[in-house]
C-alpha cells in the first residue's frame, strides 16, 4: 500500500510540475485510495485547486484591466498571488494594475492641487508611492505638494505674528 501510494503521489507530483492539473489530481485523488489520510497527496488536491482558482482570478482581473477597472483588478490579482505566486503571467499583470492604480491617484492628487486641497493631494501622492515607489514622478509631486503646505503655515504664522497672536504663530508654524 505505501509503495502504490507513494507511485500516485509522484506522478501527482510530475504532473503537477508540468501544469497538467486534472491529471495531478486524479492521481493524487488515485493515491488517496491506498493512504486515506496522505498529506502529500491532500497538498496536491490542494495546490490544484488553488492553482485552478487563481487562474479564474488571473482571467477577471485580466479582463477588469481591459475593462479600464484597474482597482478591481488589483484586488483579483493580489488574490491571485496568494494562491499561485509563480503564475507565469501574474508579475505583469500586477504591475499594469498597480500601474492604473497609480495614474489614477496621480490623477486625482494633481486636482486636489489645483483645487489647493493638499492634505488630500499629499494622501493620495502618498498612497502611489506606497503601491509603486518613484511611478510617475511621485517624489517630485510628494515635494512639491511639502513646499505648498509649508509655504501655507509660515504665511499663516507671519499673519498671527503681525496679529499679535505670537503663540499662535509659534504653534501654526
Amino acid at each position: 500500500r505505501d509503495r502504490a501510494y507513494r507511485y500516485y503521489v509522484d506522478l501527482a507530483q510530475e504532473r503537477l510540475r508540468e501544469g497538467n492539473l486534472a491529471e495531478a489530481e486524479s492521481q493524487a485523488q488515485e493515491a488517496l485510495v491506498y493512504q486515506q489520510a496522505g498529506q502529500e497527496a491532500r497538498t496536491v488536491i490542494q495546490t490544484v485547486k488553488n492553482q485552478r482558482e487563481a487562474a479564474v482570478l488571473i482571467e477577471r482581473g485580466r479582463t477588469l484591466l481591459a475593462q479600464g477597472n484597474p482597482e478591481e483588478a488589483l484586488s483579483r490579482l493580489e488574490r491571485a498571488a496568494r494562491l499561485h505566486p509563480l503564475h507565469p503571467d501574474l508579475s505583469d499583470l500586477l504591475g499594469q494594475a498597480r500601474r492604473g492604480v497609480c495614474d489614477r491617484w496621480l490623477e486625482q492628487g494633481r486636482a486636489a492641487v489645483t483645487a489647493r486641497n493638499y492634505p488630500a493631494a499629499m494622501r493620495l501622492f502618498q498612497k502611489s508611492q506606497g503601491l509603486q515607489e518613484g511611478y510617475g514622478g511621485v517624489d517630485s509631486l510628494l515635494a512639491d505638494v511639502r513646499a505648498r503646505l509649508a509655504e501655507l503655515h509660515l504665511k499663516g504664522a507671519q499673519q498671527y505674528q503681525q496679529e499679535g497672536a505670537a503663540g499662535a504663530a509659534t504653534f501654526h508654524a
